[in-house]
């Protein structure tokens, strides 16, 4: 099974990589709905594909009058319907069989934005959705900061750069320091901080593998990419946890590789055992 803590491929490639008729198809996909990637729609697939296996599997065991089917029956059909692909009311499982990828696609936010006429083209939706100027329900919606992080904490971020990631959480903390070993781009961090001026928000030049702070000094640390250009990962990660208060939380980005989050995951549980819980969250950096 694995680390629940380590993310995992939700998706299946094809069996096939060089079937013409089926990459003619996902390239017509890709364009009209603005994705990234083939990734993205083979996603799409993969959880279409299950919700029909799920369909599949519970119209046999209704048939021999499963009381339990039935009732998760009804809860497939109702998560279906909150999702927007069926009709709340009057569907069978024979509705979910006839479910095409393109259902999925058609109720994402992105395409939702494109065709209530918010956007010029699916690719703009994105980006108007990446930079948080889409909301619903009053609330922005934007692709950064998975775990949770409570108002009036402090932050710190590990890297700096032309638009670095302390601006996400600015209004969010009470204090938000970042910090880069490079002079040039501190200045240039800095630069961006006085035509935005929060006055919570301060940049300095540091190592990672000797932190300028005090033990226990910060509720939550970000590093997009930081523990990557540091030479002495493990002593990095060391100083990392001991800048954190019991309790905090060190924020990596999705994309992080194998052997850096099982370094991290190690220091994570010696940490703990040693000087409270200290916990690691995931987070999809924005583009």
């Amino acid at each position: 099974m694995g680390d629940p803590k380590f993310s995992r491929a939700h998706f299946e490639r094809p069996s096939h990589p060089w079937e013409a008729e089926r990459i003619k198809t996902e390239n017509e996909l890709l364009k009209k709905y603005g994705l990234k990637n083939k990734k993205e729609l083979w996603r799409s697939q993969y959880t279409l594909r299950r919700f029909r296996q799920r369909a599949r599997e519970l119209q046999a065991l209704v048939r021999t009058g499963n009381k339990q089917a039935e009732k998760e029956r009804e809860q497939l059909l109702r998560r279906l319907g909150r999702l927007g692909l069926l009709p709340l009311e009057g569907t069978t499982l024979d509705d979910v069989l006839s479910l095409d990828v393109e259902a999925l696609l058609s109720r994402r936010l992105q395409t939702l934005t494109f065709l209530k006429g918010l956007a010029f083209t699916p690719r703009q939706a994105r980006q108007f959705i990446v930079h948080g100027h889409v909301s619903i329900e009053g609330r922005r919606v934007k692709l950064v900061l998975t775990g949770n992080m409570s108002t009036g904490g402090t932050s710190i971020d590990r890297t700096v750069d032309a638009h670095p990631d302390n601006v996400e959480i600015a209004e969010m903390a009470a204090r938000v320091v970042g910090l880069d070993v490079t002079p040039a781009m501190v200045e240039k961090a800095r630069a961006n901080l006085a035509r935005l001026g929060w006055p919570q928000v301060s940049f300095q030049e540091g190592d990672a593998e000797a932190l300028p702070f005090r033990d226990s000094e910060f509720d939550v640390v970000i590093s997009n990419g930081g523990f990557n250009l540091t030479l002495n990962k493990a002593k990095a990660i060391e100083e990392t946890y001991r800048v954190l208060k019991p309790g905090g939380r060190l924020m990596l980005p999705e994309s992080s590789r194998a052997p850096l989050l099982r370094l991290v995951t190690a220091t994570s549980r010696l940490h703990a055992s040693s000087e409270g819980d200290v916990e690691t969250h995931y987070w999809t950096p924005p583009e």
